[in-house]
């Protein structure tokens, strides 16, 4: 049982590590998208594609440091 919450916790470590870096990402892309219409001065597809991706980013980050989080409090299972 203790290898099994060894893994687990490997688990919920990776899970963190891949959410700060989603989410940083995230808010560098929707950063980068806000100066790129300040600087053109209006909206193209492109900007609107990148808005959108950049909150993905940003949403499935917060999960991924959310999630585990709720779990070691016990919320979660």
């Amino acid at each position: 049982m203790s290898d099994f919450l060894t893994f687990v916790n490997l688990l919920d470590a990776k899970a963190l590590v891949l959410g700060l870096a989603a989410f940083a990402g995230g808010i560098l892309a929707v950063q980068y998208t806000y100066r790129d219409i300040r600087d053109i001065g209006f909206f193209e597809p492109g900007h609107i594609a990148l808005g959108c991706g950049s909150l993905v980013f940003v949403a499935v980050g917060a999960l991924f440091i959310v999630g585990p989080i709720l779990y070691a409090l016990g919320w979660l299972g």
